[in-house]
């Protein structure tokens, strides 16, 4: 329903910039899966639901933390980041089957594009969080 009603009102409004709770280079994968979804022959995919995925992301995820925030970062991105990517690897088949829904700011940005908008991106990039 978020989805629906964040279409309609960027749709109604028609605004010069939209500021969606993404980093910035989330918004070009959300485009890029948003054209996706327009040929059924190529769904877009994701390597985060894959266990494989998130279990060889852990030797990257500790050296970005530590990278960008010594023991701390290290710390948030193993006992935070981590956990929740496995979790998620383990679940979303699960979750997309019991909860179906569409990505707000998927609709968000594909309203926004259509009406001309410039896209604000206005969450952190996840090495700006590993050393915050």
């Amino acid at each position: 329903e978020s989805a629906e009603e964040a279409a309609l009102l960027i749709e109604s409004v028609r605004p010069r910039a939209v500021i969606i709770e993404v980093a910035p280079s989330r918004v070009a994968k959300i485009r890029r899966d948003n054209e996706a979804r327009r040929s059924p022959e190529s769904p877009p995919s994701n390597p985060a639901v894959d266990p494989t995925f998130a279990l060889l992301s852990l030797p990257a995820l500790v050296e970005r933390g530590f990278a960008g925030g010594g023991i701390g970062g290290i710390l948030f991105a193993t006992l935070i980041l981590w956990p929740s990517l496995l979790k998620r690897s383990f679940t979303a088949d699960e979750e997309a089957n019991t909860l179906p829904r569409r990505n707000e700011f998927a609709a968000a940005v594909k309203a926004a594009d259509a009406v001309g908008a410039r896209i604000i991106a206005a969450d952190l990039e996840m090495d700006e969080l590993i050393g915050s």
